[in-house]
């Protein structure tokens, strides 16, 4: 699969390409620093993942960077658990102006700017995930299925899957809902067959496989 693929050329190269990183990362594990330099701030753009940044990260800042992605997830209005969220299923062509909003919101969350959020820094850093897992990486994975999972029954039940991207203006063609959609579903397929994660899930992970 890509994903094998790519952890055999990252495993290739990488005893020969850690160094020094790149002078806008951050150099320790300040969860904000990292949040504004992923996801960009005020004064900051986003940044996507790069081998560059990743071949010079140790592996404990790399767990930690799965952690933080998985909170940041968590806690963004993406997410079904989160206060804003509570939009009921519809069958409707075309989605009602707050149904449209957190859709937007979503896509922001999980696929950024340039494709710098959260699915896509979460799917380069387990291609760098050393194996076998710790205990620590290992409930980080499961509860990060779990909300994926959740994630995307929530899409679903906005009507949100099989369904071309809505509101998107022709010009911005790349914010593509099959892509968004795409992901996770990678994702999830990351975890729970190469990782042999959330196995007691199986029931509720079987609707994203």
């Amino acid at each position: 699969s890509q994903f094998r693929a790519m952890r055999r050329k990252y495993e290739e190269i990488r005893p020969a390409k850690l160094g020094k990183l790149p002078e806008e990362v951050p150099k320790g594990r300040c969860g904000n620093e990292w949040k504004a330099f992923c996801f960009g701030g005020k004064k900051q753009a986003p940044h996507a993942p790069t081998v560059d940044i990743l071949l010079c990260l140790e592996q404990v800042t790399i767990s930690w960077l799965v952690v933080c992605h998985k909170n940041w997830l968590s806690n963004s209005p993406a997410y079904p658990a989160h206060p804003s969220v509570k939009l009921q299923r519809t069958d409707q062509t075309s989605l009602t102006g707050k149904q449209d909003h957190h859709m937007r919101m979503a896509y922001q969350a999980l696929w950024g700017d340039g494709g710098g959020g959260s699915i896509s820094w979460l799917y380069t850093l387990l291609v760098c995930l050393e194996e076998p897992l710790v205990p620590a990486d290992q409930t980080a994975l499961a509860e990060l299925l779990r909300s994926l999972c959740q994630l995307w029954t929530q899409l679903d039940n906005w009507g949100y899957l099989g369904r071309p991207a809505v509101g998107v203006p022709p010009e911005k063609e790349e914010l593509n809902t099959d892509r968004l959609v795409g992901l996770i579903a990678a994702l999830v397929t990351v975890i729970h067959c190469h990782f042999k994660q959330g196995s007691e899930d199986a029931l509720w992970v079987r609707d994203v496989l």
